[in-house]
This record gives C-alpha cells, sequence and structure tokens, in this order.
C-alpha cells in the first residue's frame, strides 16, 4: 500500500512517471501530456464569450480528472518495476521541463488575480476570479479598461478602471465623470443594484458605478506614460484621486471576465463590462 500511495504523489508531482516505471512508454508519454492542455483552456477561458464559459469550465474538469485517473493508474502499474531509476529520473526530469516551458508560455500571457475588496464593487465582489491579460500589444490599455497594477505606495496589486490615458484632462464632480470636457453618457442600473449606482460608457466599454457623498471630486491631468485610474465603488476606493495617475510600467494587464467566483458560483464567466 505505501508504495502504490508512495508513486500515486509521484506521478502526481511527474505525470506518467508510474507507467514509465512499469515499462509502459506509450502510456507514459500520453500522461504526461495530460496536464498540458489546462493552461491552453484557462487562456481559451480568457476569450471565450459567456455562452461558451461552461463548455471551457467542463473542458478542465475532464482534465484535472485524467490528471488523477493518470496517477493511480500509473501508481497501481508501478508495483510491477521494469525501468531502472536513472532511466526513472531522466523521464521525471523531462516532463518538469516540458511543464516549465508551457506554464511560461502561458504565463506571459495570463496572470491569476483574487478580488480583495469591495473598491470594484458592483463590477468585482470579493470572492471573484480573474486572469489578467498581459500581452500589451494585444489587449492594449483603453479608457474603461480593467486593469491591475502595482501600487508603489502600498506596495500592494490593485485593480482598477482606466478612465483616462495620458493626455487627458479628468474632472469628477462626484456625480459625472468627464474626460477632456466631455461628460461619459451615463444611464440606469437594473432595481437590484444598491442605492447610486449608474452606467458609465466610454468606447466599447460600459459598467456600472456606486456613487455616493464621499465621492473625492476633482480635476487631474494626466502625464506622459501614465494612465488614471477609478474604482467603480468611487466611495471606498483609493485610486488615482488620492494617489496620482499610474504609471503604464506598473500596469500588469487588462483583465476582461470573472473566470470563478466563491461562493457565488452563477458569477462565473461573467464579463466585466455591460453588454452595450
Amino acid at each position: 500500500m505505501f508504495l502504490v500511495l508512495r508513486w500515486f504523489l509521484f506521478s502526481l508531482f511527474a505525470p506518467g512517471v508510474g507507467f514509465w516505471r512499469a515499462g509502459k512508454p506509450q502510456l507514459a508519454i500520453a500522461s504526461s501530456l495530460a496536464i498540458l492542455p489546462l493552461p491552453g483552456a484557462l487562456f481559451v477561458f480568457s476569450f471565450a464569450p459567456r455562452k461558451f464559459v461552461w463548455l471551457v469550465v467542463f473542458a478542465v474538469v475532464v482534465v484535472v480528472c485524467a490528471y488523477f485517473v493518470q496517477a493511480v493508474l500509473g501508481a497501481l502499474a508501478a508495483r510491477k518495476a521494469v525501468a531502472r531509476w536513472p532511466a526513472v529520473l531522466a523521464f521525471t526530469l523531462g516532463v518538469l521541463v516540458l511543464n516549465n516551458l508551457v506554464g511560461q508560455l502561458f504565463g506571459s500571457r495570463l496572470a491569476p488575480f483574487n478580488t480583495p475588496a469591495e473598491s470594484m464593487r458592483p463590477t468585482l465582489i470579493s470572492g471573484d476570479q480573474f486572469y489578467v491579460l498581459t500581452d500589451r500589444d494585444r489587449n492594449p490599455v483603453e479608457r474603461g479598461s480593467v486593469i491591475v497594477y502595482r501600487d508603489v505606495t502600498s506596495g500592494f496589486d490593485f485593480v482598477k478602471r482606466a478612465v483616462g490615458l495620458e493626455g487627458d484632462r479628468v474632472d469628477w464632480d462626484g456625480a459625472t465623470l468627464t474626460i477632456n470636457g466631455t461628460p461619459l453618457p451615463t444611464g440606469p442600473c437594473e432595481p437590484e443594484e444598491p442605492s447610486g449606482c449608474h452606467t458609465e460608457r466610454r468606447g466599447r466599454h460600459r459598467w456600472r458605478v456606486i456613487t455616493g457623498q464621499l465621492a473625492l471630486p476633482g480635476s487631474w491631468d494626466v502625464p506622459q506614460g501614465h494612465v488614471f485610474a477609478l474604482g467603480d465603488n468611487r466611495d471606498n476606493s483609493l485610486d488615482s484621486r488620492s494617489n496620482g495617475p499610474v504609471p503604464l510600467e506598473d500596469v500588469k494587464g487588462v483583465a476582461e471576465v470573472i473566470h470563478f467566483s466563491w461562493p457565488k458560483l452563477s458569477r462565473t464567466g461573467r464579463p466585466l463590462d455591460l453588454p452595450p
């Protein structure tokens, strides 16, 4: 029993190694590839329309189940040792190198984040998880984009909405956001949304905003190489109104969709923008 458990854990660490130990190279190679579609599925998840999101979730579940099944079957097969330890270690090293290369490939385009606070409510609430698209050439920061950036003052990662780009004049009177002298078009929220909620629109982006009595009005000029970021929950957000514009070099990427939410699973797959 201890032998099976050992090879089960070993197969979780390096998929396929149990079959390799048992002298079944075809199954070993197939198992070592079992986890590789997962980063790809998550990458597709970042772009999938909402109606396809649950299909991608199903694909992720299938991949994870296959990963554990190969570990169980590989552990059982490894009870009959065929390959010698040098060959097993060489195979393990190859699997780890391959997984690392795939992880780096997708890690250069995706980064996972959790919603830590309520500053982006109702767009994001505590428990929402999402991936940030880090390829700035394909996913540039636009007026209205949800971004994640490193706040140099606190040393923490902030998620906010970029409302102004370099060269913009941003005016906020506590109720209306004005960019370069033009007020953003607004509209009503759904009846179930909190009091003080309205929508704002800029280009292809439309989102909800909560305002009240502590909205920190003011006017700001966005310098070159910076963006002006605000929380959608304007009364409860530490953002560019107090910390100043954000250097573009501190922006980690753009978020598009909620990939998972707990305990409110129904929020999974919800875009961060409202329909046009």
